[in-house]
């Protein structure tokens, strides 16, 4: 798809997903690819989008990265990211494989899936927290990696997971979050652009949505403010449960 192809209403829809993705993001630490992918689908195809997300979560965590690198806890990355890597060799396949439209109805049941699971657990107290055993683990981090690559960036829930039973300081948990995300995003970006799927358009695109992830990092500081944490996990599992369903449907 060329830039010329995109209407206004596309580009205004595209605008307000990507900053309310980043929003969701800015307030919690995670989740952009997870919002922005389902819900951009719906008016822009899913194997642009795709790669689009992915070139903008590697603009988003380098910057925060860059500032947080010390807090990374280095030897779980250590842990993660062997198969986490293997995962999105397996999900890069896939994504080349399989046709567009499957992919979209892919991202529609795994988005539908996490919507009810978010909604069901937004009001959960944290258990205390275990090392999960090593076959969970492994199964978790390749998980996020495919997933991760097949459809856009949803792979956060898996990391979520593994990284929370650590018992990980705030500080921790995001800047560990963000660098495996920033070195998915790197791995996947460089997968989409060998099997063809990034063009000079894509990275157009990717600048020229810049702005929106920078304005909805600060609606995501303001957001966590304001907003309970129970409120908030409702609503964008709402938000989630809808888009996923349209994308079934579409």
């Amino acid at each position: 798809m060329e830039l010329a192809t995109l209407d206004l209403v596309q580009w205004v829809f595209f605008a307000l997903v990507i900053t309310g993705a980043f929003a969701v993001r800015g307030a919690t630490g995670f989740g952009s690819g997870t919002v922005a992918v389902p819900l951009a689908a719906l008016a822009v195809p899913v194997q642009i989008v795709i790669p689009v997300v992915s070139g903008l979560q590697l603009f988003s965590n380098v910057a925060f990265s860059a500032r947080h690198w010390r807090e990374v806890i280095w030897p779980q990355m250590m842990r993660v990211m062997p198969s986490a890597l293997i995962g999105v060799g397996v999900g890069l396949y896939l994504f080349y494989l399989l046709d567009s439209r499957l992919i979209a109805k892919g991202v529609g049941v795994f988005v539908i899936a996490y919507a009810i699971y978010a909604m069901a657990t937004a009001g959960r107290t944290e258990t205390d927290p275990r090392a999960p055993p090593w076959l969970l683990s492994v199964s978790l981090n390749a998980g996020g990696g495919l997933v991760g690559a097949l459809f856009g960036g949803a792979s956060s829930p898996f990391y979520v997971m593994y990284l929370r039973a650590l018992n990980l300081s705030r500080d921790a948990f995001r800047a560990t979050m963000t660098m495996i995300i920033l070195i998915q995003a790197v791995m996947r970006l460089g997968g989409y652009a060998g099997l063809g799927f990034v063009s000079v358009d894509t990275l157009l695109i990717v600048l020229l949505a810049a702005p929106f992830v920078m304005l909805g990092g600060k609606l995501g500081d303001v957001l966590a403010e304001k907003v309970s944490p129970l409120a908030f996990n409702r609503l964008v599992g709402t938000v989630l449960l809808v888009s996923g369903i349209t994308l079934l449907v579409k």
